[in-house]
């Protein structure tokens, strides 16, 4: 199937400066519900997928480098050949921090995150606010929640 944007853009890494490249990753985890009613089926999966490297190979090999984690150990998987944009993404999850590095990760700092409050400041920014006024919203709307 010929996919016409897919076949035009490319990746790239994460800038850098005088500090190195420092990056966030969408943490993504397994996980089962306490009040789950398929607990042993759910755990049974999570065996399966985690429990042979074969297997869990398989899984990244099928979502096309987007299922890679951001672990060192897996930073010349196979995946990364299958296709030459995905050179860029090489080494790119050494650098990676959890949200709000270098601070802990904290409840406030997952709210910050999840109300995308960064995202809403670049929409800001890129349709009529000024770059100055949409990082003005953004601290301000950071600082309340830090407040509590």
């Amino acid at each position: 199937m010929k996919l016409p944007t897919a076949d035009t853009i490319n990746h790239h890494r994460t800038p850098g400066g005088p500090n190195g490249r420092h990056e966030t990753d969408a943490p993504r985890h397994i996980g089962i519900w306490k009040f789950s009613k398929n607990a042993e089926p759910a755990k049974e999966f999570i065996r399966y997928l985690l429990g042979r490297p074969e297997t869990y190979n398989e899984y990244i090999m099928s979502g096309d480098a987007f299922n890679l984690p951001a672990y060192d150990k897996l930073q010349d998987h196979p995946v990364l050949k299958t296709d030459a944009k995905y050179a860029a993404l090489k080494s790119e999850g050494v650098q990676y921090h959890a949200y709000g590095w270098p601070a802990p990760p904290s409840d406030k700092v997952q709210l910050i995150t999840n109300s995308f409050i960064l995202p809403i400041m670049l929409a800001k920014a890129v349709t009529g606010t000024s770059t100055k006024d949409a990082m003005a919203w953004a601290e301000g709307e950071m600082k309340k929640i830090i407040a509590g």
